[in-house]
């Protein structure tokens, strides 16, 4: 852990990793039921679906405290590696016909309303600028628009899937928030110490290179 972070936006992480980790239980749940999957058969798929993902958050925390994401001298830097991974493990999963089906069982405004976490992360990140942890262009004070798509995103899901709102505009606000999601990504990746920076002032962005910070870029933002 970074001794200059309070812990309490460290703990603040953990639980939303928790949270994060139950709605993914709970969703996977509820499309094997809707599939038809009998008790034993989604017992075992909800096990190795968790035994996986705590494997690679255990890994990524291992990593994080041995210091290996804090070297910033490699070509590329280590920290890439959180990016690439989880990118194309989400390519797989795009291309996974069982995927695509336990996908389109899920409500999909459940899928919206998970967006309301960016609001939790964007004040985390205010939090560590203010305590002169990360720069103010990574919060919404600066080039971060995320915020936007997590305050929107339970009036999106409510006018969408509840309302007579056409659902195109649940469409045109996932487009939107991927793009500000690359921008944030973007951002915090060429904020990184070493040749890759591009964005001055402010301090450099070594976040990522600690637990359970580590975990924004390795798990939290692919859910997102």
């Amino acid at each position: 852990m970074n001794p200059d972070i309070p812990i309490y936006y460290s703990i603040l992480l953990i639980l939303l990793v928790f949270v994060i980790l139950i709605a993914i239980a709970q969703g996977v749940n509820y499309g094997l039921s809707r599939l038809g999957f009998q008790a034993g058969k989604k017992s075992k798929i909800a096990t190795v679906t968790s035994l996986a993902i705590f494997t690679w958050l255990i890994v990524t925390e291992t990593l994080a405290f041995s210091g290996y994401f804090k070297d910033y001298t490699s070509n590329p830097p280590h920290v890439v590696i959180l990016y690439i991974l989880p990118i194309i493990f989400i390519i797989y999963l795009l291309q996974n016909k069982k995927f695509e089906r336990l996908l389109m069982e899920i409500p999909p405004s459940w899928l919206i309303n998970a967006q309301s976490i960016r609001v939790i992360i964007e004040l985390i990140f205010w939090g560590l600028f203010v305590n002169n942890i990360i720069s103010k262009r990574m919060t919404f004070l600066g080039s971060n628009y995320d915020i936007l798509i997590g305050l929107f995103a339970p009036f999106i899901s409510y006018y969408c899937f509840q309302r007579k709102l056409s659902k195109y505009y649940a469409i045109i606000f996932n487009v939107l928030g991927l793009l500000f999601h690359l921008t944030i990504v973007s951002v915090a990746f060429y904020s990184i110490p070493g040749e890759a920076r591009l964005f001055y002032p402010g301090p450099a962005n070594t976040l990522y290179g600690y637990f359970p910070f580590i975990w924004l870029p390795a798990f939290i933002t692919p859910f997102i």
